[in-house]
């Protein structure tokens, strides 16, 4: 195995990225010439027998083998190319390209910079080079990740792995498995616990060698209280905290997104009434007023005319009244089944 490998400036100021290169902007009609040198991060020593190749995901276009110094060569017509390219050592590590000119020497060259070496097991051009946590819920997380690999590897089983105790998780703590082959996907981790904290990774493997991505953490978020009232059980919200005014209330509410989640709204005065008597086991109240949606409409009070009045209740005494000035809490809520 390869440990610790590093690309480094050469002579021409090839070094490392982390960002895409797009040549459908870029016109290219000769052939680059892209130079390098593979070192070991621990010595700084020039490392013999890497390959390093040029890839857009899906087809190898240049490889080279380096030499006792560590210096490589690789030459390609970028025409030929397609828009998106990487480099790619076998140590694991794949390079997304980013181009800058060098000033004052009449050619355009390519600068690598800030290289993370993902892993130190040769897999011979097999990189997980992106992967991130989408979503999240007390017992799920919602993961995306992108592998890309060389012609000659065959990625058999790729997916996600995750475990609450091991900070660099791998396929035997716990995985879930989302196809094959190289490319972008998602998938869901489930089964979690809510308020724990978990390490996950995304994964790629091959019949030999299985690699991993960079780790990431979450905390899972806490379970949804609920509560029951005329045959149906409702979702509760968190209280935002806010005293809002009635019209602000029920945008807040229509336009909440929770735990992944949405179809909001906010409660009916009878549901209302019934989340004060649930209030120990919902928890989350402050011993004030809160919205309802149910409105009494009257004719005529005290010189204002037509007016709608929204009841709210209090959850200090249980006390329902009506109202339509002034500003009171909200706790959306949502149809569980």
């Amino acid at each position: 195995m390869k440990k610790g490998l590093i690309l480094v400036l050469a002579a021409l100021a090839i070094g490392f990225s982390g960002c895409v290169k797009d040549l459908s902007k870029e016109n290219f009609s000769e052939t680059t010439t892209l130079i390098g040198r593979v070192i070991e991060e621990s010595t700084q020593r020039p490392v013999a027998d890497v390959k390093v190749s040029i890839t857009n995901g899906s087809r190898t276009y240049a490889s080279y083998t380096t030499k006792e110094d560590g210096n490589f060569e690789l030459q390609v017509n970028f025409d030929k190319l397609g828009k998106d390219y990487y480099l790619l050592m076998d140590g694991g590590t794949a390079i997304k390209t980013k181009k800058s000119e060098l000033r004052g020497m009449g050619m355009e060259m390519y600068d690598y910079t800030d290289i993370i070496l993902y892993n130190s097991i040769e897999t011979d051009g097999l990189s997980v080079v992106s992967f991130e946590i989408t979503s999240f819920t007390a017992y799920s997380a919602g993961c995306k990740a992108e592998i890309i690999a060389g012609t000659d590897v065959n990625v058999t089983k790729r997916g996600f792995c995750w475990s609450s105790s091991n900070q660099n998780p791998t396929i035997s703590n716990h995985a879930a498995e989302y196809g094959s082959g190289i490319g972008e996907y998602t998938g869901i981790i489930s089964g979690l616990t809510e308020m724990t904290k978990y390490y996950v990774r995304a994964y790629a493997q091959t019949v030999d060698t299985v690699v991993y991505s960079e780790m990431k953490s979450i905390t899972t978020a806490p379970i949804l209280p609920t509560f029951q009232y005329e045959g149906h059980t409702f979702y509760v919200a968190p209280d935002p905290g806010i005293d809002l005014q009635w019209e602000a209330a029920k945008s807040y509410c229509n336009n909440l997104t929770f735990q992944d989640l949405t179809g909001w709204r906010m409660p009916t005065c009878g549901e209302l009434v019934q989340m004060y008597a649930n209030k120990n086991t919902i928890k989350g109240f402050d011993e004030v007023k809160y919205w309802s949606s149910t409105y009494h409409h009257s004719s005529y009070i005290g010189g204002y005319g037509n007016v709608d009045f929204y009841y709210s209740v209090d959850f200090a005494n249980g006390v329902v009244s009506n109202s339509t000035f002034g500003s009171l809490r909200i706790r959306p809520i949502k149809l569980k089944n």
